[in-house]
């Protein structure tokens, strides 16, 4: 079983049209400050084609979040295993993301600039924090993560920290 919490990824910028995701939500918070779209099919298919052929599981979707000052400090759990996350806007000078552990102690935390990769166990307890501004980040959602995409990613990690 990997232990990685997150880690920085040596990947692309990418080039993102002005319109890059649909009306379509994917994913509303029942808490308020989140929400979701699916991206159009052509930054979809440009995202896909940056990564192995067989990198993504069926079950694979990438989404444009949108985070707001009202989903600071709320530590939850995603249903996806991990999430691979490209920051557009970060949302503030010191907004970042912290990882938990079970018992809600903070166990690292990092700040994402635009342009950035970063992985994401989101199968672990995890708040963004000191968002003024909307966060504003293109996410790859992964139900399933094992070898091909750990083989792949290994050499693209980056200050990672594990737990």
């Amino acid at each position: 079983m990997n232990t990685v919490t997150h880690s920085k990824l040596n990947l692309p910028k990418l080039n993102l049209p002005l319109k890059w995701y649909t009306d379509k939500v994917q994913l509303e918070a029942k808490v308020g400050g989140y929400i979701a779209y699916y991206v159009t099919d052509e930054v979809d298919q440009y995202v896909r084609s940056l990564f192995p052929t067989d990198f993504f599981p069926s079950k694979t979707h990438i989404i444009a979040q949108l985070i707001n000052s009202d989903l600071n400090g709320h530590i939850h759990q995603d249903k996806r295993e991990y999430a691979i996350n490209y920051v557009v806007n970060s949302g503030g000078l010191n907004a970042h993301t912290s990882v938990y552990s079970g018992d809600q102690v903070e166990i690292g935390s990092y700040i994402q600039h635009p342009g950035e990769w970063v992985l994401l166990n989101t199968f672990k307890n995890h708040a963004v924090h000191d968002i003024t501004d909307t966060r504003i980040s293109l996410s790859i959602s992964f139900y399933e993560f094992g070898d091909v995409q750990w083989n792949w990613l290994n050499d693209k990690m980056q200050s990672e920290q594990t737990v």
